[in-house]
């Protein structure tokens, strides 16, 4: 089984390719220029808190996909596979929240990261993702509200005084991708 920040990285990425999938085919429309897949990523990434964070996973993602497959694998991953990796990160949190093992006072931090990371984060990814198609100005706020769920469950690791790396990377990289989606999304919408 793959460990929470596996599932967690796994997800984000196929939900960060899927926004610079469909921004780089909506190049076409002569409203955003024309270029390179690395050209578009290093456009994207200029506008994000991390440009060499960005590039890196932005570029993994374009030169390691074919565009069909991909297309496909973006639009049925909440429904499908995804769903099973959020449903266990978020089951993995709360059974942390209740082993008697969890310190009592990290319990509150990993019952509010889960909530912050299921209801806020990857909630607002998914609705970004399924607007796309209606409302691109919808999906730009949806895409840039996904960051929430990161500082909710940073807030409450910061008010309970722990720190915990793999936690606070997976919060880092929400930022990152919801940056990277509202960034893409405030193209198509430009």
């Amino acid at each position: 089984m793959d460990s929470f920040s596996d599932i967690v990285m796994k997800q984000l990425a196929a939900a960060i390719s899927f926004f610079l999938l469909l921004h780089y085919l909506s190049s076409t429309n002569g409203t955003v220029l024309k270029s390179s897949a690395s050209n578009l990523v290093d456009c994207v990434c200029k506008q994000t808190q991390n440009y060499v964070d960005c590039f890196s996973s932005g570029s993994r993602s374009l030169n390691s996909i074919n565009i069909r497959p991909a297309e496909n694998c973006g639009k049925n991953c909440s429904r499908d596979s995804c769903s099973n990796h959020k449903q266990t990160a978020k089951l993995m949190l709360k059974k942390m929240a209740k082993n008697k093992r969890t310190a009592p006072s990290l319990r509150p931090a990993l019952k509010n990261g889960a909530w912050g990371y299921w209801h806020a984060a990857m909630a607002s990814f998914d609705c970004a993702r399924m607007e796309l198609y209606q409302d691109v100005t919808k999906a730009n706020y949806d895409a840039k509200a996904a960051s929430d769920g990161a500082v909710f469950c940073e807030t409450w690791l910061n008010i309970t005084k722990w720190n915990i790396p793999s936690i606070r990377l997976r919060n880092y990289y929400i930022s990152l991708f919801s940056d990277i989606g509202y960034s893409i999304t405030d193209m198509l919408d430009g």
